[in-house]
């Protein structure tokens, strides 16, 4: 159902695509088979965008008083595992609402695959998003194009071919670096460099391809889900490839966080370096900055915006493994 106020309608078509301005409630009624007992469960998906006021929040408590239970609320990026899987492992989010959004629109979408889950997301139209790690659909006047990067599997090809055609019937599809020369294409993005890091190529061969997120406290180094309190928290982040360290805006002074980060991403690279095809390189993004493009296109979750939230800079505050180091033996350090 969408959520407007204090209107709830029930969708009817199209219910593994959400808009990032809207609302949305999914209800499940489930019987079991062991005892023949139903269950309701409810989630609230919140898009990024959206306004949840007082109305919409009434709304869903309106909706768990009728099903007599709670409502889980869930971000957009952290969907859990249980809701997709109701939606057939598949889930495409849109920007605006939508009551507003065409499919003649001049739009770009990037198809992720990760555990076995298909995420279509749009994304602002700039080359800064294109990434030779996946597969993408641009509407541009009447033509799709669907472009096929290097490190795309089988699954996000097919996947964002159907998609295509869900948005029209004039297809062009475009192989990097074998027949994706058309002109439109490349002057609508631009001219910019774009993430095609060398290491894509692995991509379609590699046992894994999931990257991982790890929180590292003194505590304890526990994986994650979702990258998440970004600010506040020191991260390793596994890309198969590369490691990435980020520190958080409010982190930097987490002197024995980073150094265990460091530790741990030097003893994983140690232990798998061997099976992949070059040794792994570790780096150390300290906030506020800008994020290296290969990485941010890596996790649906990555924002420069989110990231930054007092503006992002014109640099990168980026340090290789030896310069983090180095940096940890000064009295002073990252101002």
């Amino acid at each position: 159902m969408i959520i407007s106020g204090n209107n709830a309608a029930v969708l009817s078509r199209e219910t593994d695509i959400f808009y990032d301005a809207e609302v949305v409630a999914i209800v499940h009624r489930s019987k079991s088979k062991s005892n023949g007992l139903v269950s309701t469960t409810i989630w609230g998906w919140l898009g990024k965008n959206c306004e949840a006021g007082d109305l919409e929040q009434n709304k869903l408590e309106e909706l768990s008083k009728r099903y007599g239970t709670n409502v889980i609320l869930v971000k957009q990026y952290a969907e859990p595992s249980e809701m997709l899987r109701l939606l057939g492992n598949h889930l495409a989010v849109r920007q605006g609402k939508r009551a507003h959004w065409s499919a003649d629109n001049t739009a770009m979408h990037v198809t992720r695959s990760r555990r076995g889950v298909i995420f279509i997301d749009e994304l602002d139209l700039t080359i800064r998003n294109l990434c030779s790690g996946f597969s993408y659909c641009l509407t541009v006047l009447e033509t799709i194009y669907v472009w096929y990067g290097r490190g795309s599997v089988a699954s996000e090809r097919k996947a964002a071919l159907a998609y295509g055609r869900s948005l029209g019937e004039n297809i062009v599809e475009l192989q990097e670096g074998q027949d994706d020369g058309d002109e439109m294409f490349w002057m609508i993005l631009g001219e910019e460099a774009f993430a095609n890091a060398n290491y894509w190529q692995w991509r379609p061969s590699a046992a894994d391809i999931n990257p991982r997120v790890l929180e590292v406290s003194e505590q304890t180094v526990k994986p994650v889900d979702f990258l998440q309190n970004i600010s506040t928290m020191v991260h390793l982040v596994d890309c198969v490839w590369e490691y990435f360290i980020i520190v958080g805006s409010e982190a930097r002074t987490q002197r024995q966080n980073i150094r265990i980060a460091l530790y741990v991403a030097s003893e994983l690279v140690r232990r798998v370096g061997w099976q992949r095809p070059y040794i792994p390189p570790i780096h150390v993004v300290i906030l506020p900055s800008q994020i290296p493009l290969d990485f941010k296109i890596h996790l649906r979750e990555i924002d420069e915006s989110s990231l930054n939230p007092q503006g992002v800079p014109e640099h990168m505050n980026l340090l290789t493994f030896e310069e983090a180091h180095d940096h940890l033996l000064r009295r002073t350090f990252w101002e």
